[in-house]
């Protein structure tokens, strides 16, 4: 079975193995035989994930699965080697030595795009191999922090990049003009409603082109001309972990 019962993320890869990110280790399941695989680091371990913390997976299209760890940083396996590589090396300053890693994502033109905690987002270019720093910068350092503490990543018809932290909103990325733009403004954060209703989990666009948004204080939208909200919630429960959609 399992590693552990915290499950944080759970992916099915393309050759129908399905993948799952636990609070200690990385697991995989093979319906073809029933049968369960895990890999955990241990003290004589050579193999295996730089941190047994599985926050996030994404597997790309060139058969590596990406795994975003606690604090082993960002963590790739090969799916025909089985050979797993750590991108966090501190004795390398030039590496990429970001510890917590919260958000995994692909791009339509095949780049990985990873949240961090605190660090705020990243684009990795499979091309040449490069990291480039998405940063959201205010004068708040309150406010920054939870920006820049990415939860979940998302790309519209549009090719924007829609960005969502842990309390501090939602932040869209106009990769033509290079340009962040704040879809919430500062707000009390103090008050936990709205830290909440700013605590973004998933978001998805709609057939008629409205993002939207899973939050911790219920449903938001985003219309069509990525402007006004309109936000939905019931009297107890509001917090919402997923969204999904059909062809309606």
């Amino acid at each position: 079975t399992v590693s552990d019962n915290k499950i944080y993320d759970i992916i099915q890869g393309k050759n129908g193995i399905i993948w799952i990110a636990t609070a200690y280790g990385l697991n995989s399941y093979n319906p073809k035989f029933n049968r369960f695989k895990r890999y955990i680091k241990t003290g004589s371990s050579i193999n295996a994930p730089s941190d047994n913390t599985i926050r996030c997976l994404l597997e790309d299209d060139d058969n590596m699965l990406w795994i975003g760890t606690d604090n082993g940083g960002l963590n790739t396996f090969n799916l025909k080697t089985r050979q797993f590589y750590s991108y966090l090396n501190p004795k390398d300053t030039n590496a990429f030595n970001v510890e917590i890693i919260t958000a995994l994502y692909k791009s339509r033109d095949g780049n990985i795009w990873i949240g961090s905690k605190n660090n705020g987002l990243f684009s990795f270019d499979k091309a040449n191999s490069q990291f480039k720093n998405y940063y959201f910068v205010h004068e708040d350092k309150a406010y920054q922090d939870m920006k820049n503490w990415i939860t979940a990543i998302y790309e519209d018809s549009y090719s924007n990049f829609w960005i969502g932290s842990r309390g501090g909103g939602l932040t869209m990325l106009n990769r033509t003009k290079n340009q962040i733009s704040d879809f919430t403004g500062l707000y009390n954060y103090n008050e936990p409603a709205l830290r909440d209703q700013f605590w973004i989990r998933a978001m998805l666009e709609d057939n008629h082109d409205q993002l939207w948004i899973a939050t911790r204080n219920g449903l938001t939208k985003l219309n069509q001309n990525k402007r006004g909200l309109s936000h939905y919630e019931q009297a107890n429960n509001n917090i919402a972990y997923s969204i999904n959609s059909d062809n309606l």
